[in-house]
């Protein structure tokens, strides 16, 4: 139980819960763009989150 709460305590840094929302709106909105999948919206976007914490990115 008591990881249960140390992962949900995690989750809950403002770091983590910006990275979750500003990755779900990239998402959509590079989802919107014609013939740009998956794998090079994740090329694309990869380096940005060498900069960050493991927990993170």
């Amino acid at each position: 139980m008591e990881n249960l709460y140390a992962g949900l305590e995690m989750l809950a840094r403002w770091d983590v819960v910006l990275a979750l929302f500003v990755g779900s709106i990239g998402g959509v909105i590079i989802g919107a763009i014609p013939g740009v999948g998956p794998a090079v919206a994740i090329a694309i976007l990869l380096p940005a989150t060498f900069s960050l914490d493991p927990i993170v990115g």
